[in-house]
């Protein structure tokens, strides 16, 4: 975790977040030794945020021991996202970046705290900012954020401000047209851009953050790139940055090794097209290892638990695992920073490749016809036959006796199970791709 934020903050993000990955309950001894605080300091913790999120999380103790009841991970890492922005040092860096150029007591007025935190906080930031060449001047009283390698600094904060907006940061594009214009020109520039929900919010939130900076007077042509790009309007060379890579560009380098991957993902996938696909997805993630090295988090690994349920999947955990493994002897280098961010790009868009292990059975229910059971089914079959084996059941009664031994798809809204997956009489694509998800996500819950 970035050492930005204060340790109030930190504890109660680590406390909610080792009980979620923990099978069993927590006793409150390893607990305070693991938090390094008092067990009164715990329990007030634990009350505070019973109190204040229980939209979101029970906290249950049972003598000396607690846990979390009902867990759902989306909801507890949205909660972990809230307990991010309640951080006085998170709003004041984000002032930062978005209202640059005020004196310390406008920033102090703003967040209501007084001057000598501001100070306190401008050197704890700094310190953290420190490795990446980065930190907060002061230039006639005036403040900003400054950075010996400008690229550096947007790759850095692009994943902050995913993080600070629970990965949907889409919302601040809104009636953008500048943003709007670069996006369209994204959807054909870039493959992986087109199927991977991941990489478009990177990227998304790289241009908003570009485009804030170029108006703020922080230009791009000042960074590391080759003089032809200094040529280039602003939007022209933002959109260069997002694929350029001295390391990629420079044929002397890393050919051999890109050549390689690209033959060993086109083996590997069936579809030429997906092999594409993720190999530009590991280009952003090569380039980053051998240049910036920014970290897959900073804060909140939201897909760490997803990471946690498929170990323990062997039979889909082993050929991920084994597959990332390929990937590091051919690009020769460390992608354990990285695994959990591979392995769930892997499973959620491309589940092809998990095709030769065991299919699931999957039951298909009608509550119109039989008939339109089979329709489903056809449907079904033709977006995910590789994957599962989808038989048409007849009989409402099958899914309350089996309910906890299969897996259902049906058009009645009545069946409310954990593994009954609703669709539309008549699915349209982006139905059944939200059903690819719910069904990937739920081998892993």
């Amino acid at each position: 975790m970035m050492p930005i934020i204060e340790d109030s903050i930190r504890r109660k993000i680590q406390l909610v977040d080792s009980l979620l990955h923990s099978d069993d309950s927590l006793s409150l001894d390893d607990l305070t030794k693991f938090l390094d605080i008092s067990k009164s300091t715990l329990q007030r913790d634990i009350e505070l945020i019973n109190e204040k999120f229980a939209t979101y999380i029970l906290i249950e103790q049972d003598l000396n021991h607690v846990s979390i009841a009902d867990k759902n991970a989306e909801s507890i890492y949205y909660l972990e996202t809230l307990l991010l922005n309640s951080s006085s040092n998170i709003k004041l860096l984000s002032e930062f970046m978005q209202n640059p150029f005020n004196k310390v007591k406008t920033y102090a007025d703003k967040l209501k705290t007084s001057a000598s935190n501001i100070y306190k906080t401008i050197k704890k930031i700094n310190v953290a900012l420190a490795p990446y060449d980065i930190e907060i001047i002061n230039v006639q009283n005036k403040y900003f954020i400054e950075a010996k390698y400008e690229i550096t600094l947007r790759r850095l904060f692009s994943v902050y401000w995913l993080e600070i907006h629970d990965y949907q940061p889409n919302h601040f594009f809104k009636n953008n047209q500048e943003f709007e214009r670069v996006k369209q020109t994204l959807t054909m520039e870039l493959p992986a851009y087109s199927k991977i929900t991941l990489t478009q919010n990177y990227y998304h939130s790289f241009v908003y953050l570009s485009l804030i900076r170029e108006k703020q007077g922080f230009s791009l042509q000042k960074a590391r790139f080759p003089e032809e790009l200094t040529n280039k309007n602003s939007r022209e060379i933002i959109l260069d940055s997002l694929t350029y890579s001295p390391f990629k560009e420079n044929p002397l380098l890393n050919s051999r090794r890109l050549n390689a991957l690209k033959e060993f993902l086109e083996d590997t996938f069936h579809d030429t097209n997906d092999a594409l696909l993720f190999y530009e997805f590991l280009l952003l993630i090569y380039k980053n290892k051998l240049t910036d090295e920014i970290p897959a988090h900073l804060f909140v690994n939201k897909y760490h638990y997803f990471y946690q349920s498929l170990k323990k999947n062997s039979h889909l955990f082993q050929p991920v695992d084994n597959l990332i493994q390929q990937l590091e002897i051919i690009l020769s280098a460390n992608l354990s920073q990285y695994s959990t961010l591979i392995s769930y790009v892997i499973v959620v868009y491309f589940p092809e490749f998990l095709e030769a292990k065991d299919k699931k059975t999957v039951y298909v229910y009608s509550q119109l016809s039989t008939s339109h059971g089979q329709f489903l089914q056809m449907l079904l079959e033709n977006k995910f036959n590789k994957l599962y084996t989808f038989i048409v059941i007849q009989d409402k009664s099958f899914i309350k006796e089996n309910q906890d031994n299969f897996l259902f798809v049906t058009n009645d809204n009545s069946i409310k199970l954990d593994n009954n997956f609703i669709i539309n009489d008549y699915p349209k694509r982006i139905d059944l791709t939200n059903l690819q998800k719910k069904l990937s996500n739920f081998h892993f819950a």
